[in-house]
C-alpha cells in the first residue's frame, strides 16, 4: 500500500501537459500572393444578345490571415462595354485559407480605367473614362472558390448611338454589372 500511495502522490504532483497543437495544412493561414478570376457577366446593353466575359488578377498583401488589401487588374469584354481597369481592393475572410474548411471572402474594390469604343452595324459606342466601385463574395475551400460580384461602372460621357436615330444617344454606358465566376489562388507561379 505505501508504494501505491507514493505513485498516486507523484502523479498528482506532476505538471499538466499542454494540449497538443491542432494539425493544419502546411499553408494554413497564409495569404495567397495571387488570385486569378474568370467569369461571365449578364448582358448590360439592350442590344447585347450574349453575356460578357471578364478576368482579373489580384496581387494580395495580407496584414492578418483573414484581412488584407490587393492591387487588382480587371479586363472585361461585353457588347459596347469593353474595358481594362486597375485599383485597390480590401478583403475580409471568415477563416484563414487552407485551414481545412470552407471560407467566405468578402471584398470591396474601386477600379479606374478606360472604356473602349465599340461598333456593331449601325450601333456604336464612344467609350470614355470609367470608375467602377464594386463588392463581391468568394466561397470555397483551399485554392479554389466560386465568386459573385456586383459592380457599378460610371463612364464619363459614355453613350451608345444608333445611326438610325437622329435625336441623339440611345443608351448610357453607365450601369451595373453582375459577374459570376471562379477564383484560383496561389502563393506564386
Amino acid at each position: 500500500r505505501p508504494a501505491t500511495l507514493a505513485n498516486e502522490v507523484a502523479i498528482a504532483a506532476a505538471p499538466a501537459r499542454p494540449p497538443a497543437p491542432a494539425v493544419l495544412s502546411s499553408g494554413a493561414g497564409r495569404t495567397p500572393a495571387f488570385e486569378f478570376n474568370l467569369g461571365f457577366s449578364a448582358p448590360t446593353s439592350r442590344f447585347a444578345q450574349f453575356p460578357g466575359a471578364a478576368m482579373s488578377l489580384a496581387v494580395n498583401a495580407g496584414w492578418k490571415p483573414t484581412q488584407g488589401i490587393a492591387l487588382v487588374g480587371d479586363a472585361h469584354a461585353a457588347l459596347f462595354r469593353s474595358a481594362v481597369m486597375v485599383g485597390p481592393r480590401m478583403y475580409v475572410r471568415t477563416a484563414p485559407l487552407n485551414s481545412g474548411r470552407r471560407v467566405s471572402t468578402f471584398f470591396a474594390q474601386m477600379l479606374a480605367g478606360d472604356m473602349r469604343p465599340g461598333v456593331s452595324g449601325v450601333v456604336r459606342s464612344n467609350g470614355g473614362s470609367a470608375l467602377q466601385p464594386g463588392v463581391g463574395f468568394d466561397y470555397g475551400k483551399g485554392a479554389v472558390a466560386g465568386r459573385l460580384q456586383v459592380d457599378y461602372t460610371i463612364v464619363r460621357d459614355g453613350f451608345v448611338h444608333d445611326d438610325r436615330v437622329t435625336s441623339g444617344p440611345v443608351e448610357n454606358l453607365t450601369g451595373m454589372r453582375v459577374l459570376v465566376g471562379a477564383t484560383w489562388r496561389t502563393r506564386g507561379w
